[in-house]
């Protein structure tokens, strides 16, 4: 299919503001906020992203991606994204909008462009013979294992070897400046491309979906009295996670536990968060999830956003 007809637009405008050194500029309650607003104005982006079909040339994006969200871990990053790739018609990324003259020299040849985001999804029952599902996977069980609790652990653990349903691997992955309206109609591109694929007999009927997503764990004394977060059970702090959609997973998951990376993470590669000057530490939390959830997930996106 011609690259041309697969372009979605999904976004219409997003705007950024920041000032040199601070990516949250403060302002004020007091009479200063119409001075600082005249500052921060005069430093406004406007950005425009729309969905694009998954590109041979998106490999190095792709792989970035995939890189913030399992780090230093062993997971076969390259044959995955390698998946990813040679799968036709599933899945999208997210980039920012060309220019008209942009899009006419697009026609005329292929450019690598900044991959911000993708969503997509690889059966790991079909490929389980494939050297990157089995070091996933694996790598997953030990997590649960050594941070999951013993039930919990063997729950997760008969899920990801149940034989009678397609497991997939949902990839979920984006900047964080992304705003998550953008999800919606690339979850919905993914449902009716996932339904395409099962009807024309392809191995896309998934009973469950395996997603790994980045949160970060709030200090204890820092909580508010009152959250609409998804919290983790015991006594550990409140699990806050990157991405809204994530949360609706959550809290929808029939398994999940969460492991640290505070050993693995590169504050410049994925950032950190803070709460009253207060660093959250960072993790994985790791979710199975029905298949019927991308579809609340949608719902969920579209009644908040």
């Amino acid at each position: 299919m011609e690259r041309s007809a697969r372009k979605r637009r999904v976004a219409q405008r997003s705007k950024a503001k920041k000032t040199e050194g601070s990516e949250r500029p403060e302002v004020s309650d007091n009479d200063d906020n119409e001075s600082n607003e005249s500052v921060y104005s005069d430093m406004e982006l406007q950005v425009e992203f729309e969905g694009k079909a998954i590109l041979e040339q998106d490999f190095d994006g792709i792989r970035q991606l995939l890189h913030q969200l399992f780090l230093k871990a062993d997971v076969g990053i390259d044959e995955l994204v390698e998946l990813i790739v040679s799968q036709n018609n599933i899945g999208s990324t997210i980039k920012l909008c060309a220019g008209e003259k942009e899009e006419e020299e697009e026609e005329e040849e292929e450019e690598e462009e900044q991959v911000c985001g993708i969503a997509t999804v690889v059966n790991l029952t079909f490929h389980k013979e494939k050297l990157c599902a089995t070091k996933l996977l694996g790598h997953l069980l030990n997590q649960s294992k050594e941070h999951n609790n013993t039930s919990g652990h063997s729950q997760f653990s008969q899920l990801l070897e149940k034989s009678d349903g397609q497991l997939g691997l949902l990839v979920n992955a984006r900047f964080l400046n992304i705003p998550p309206h953008l999800v919606v109609p690339l979850f919905k591109s993914l449902r009716s491309e996932v339904e395409e694929a099962h009807e024309k007999g392809l191995p896309y009927n998934f009973q469950h979906f395996l997603v790994v997503a980045r949160s970060h764990q709030m200090p204890i004394a820092q909580q508010p009295k009152k959250t609409k977060k998804a919290r983790m059970s015991g006594e550990e702090g409140e699990l806050i996670f990157d991405h809204f959609e994530c949360e609706v997973m959550y809290q929808e998951s029939v398994a999940s536990f969460s492991y640290p990376v505070s050993e693995e993470t590169d504050s410049v590669i994925g950032g950190t968060w803070s709460f009253d000057d207060q660093e959250m530490k960072p993790f994985r939390t790791v979710m199975v999830i029905p298949s019927t959830v991308l579809e609340k997930v949608v719902i969920a996106l579209e009644s908040v956003l």
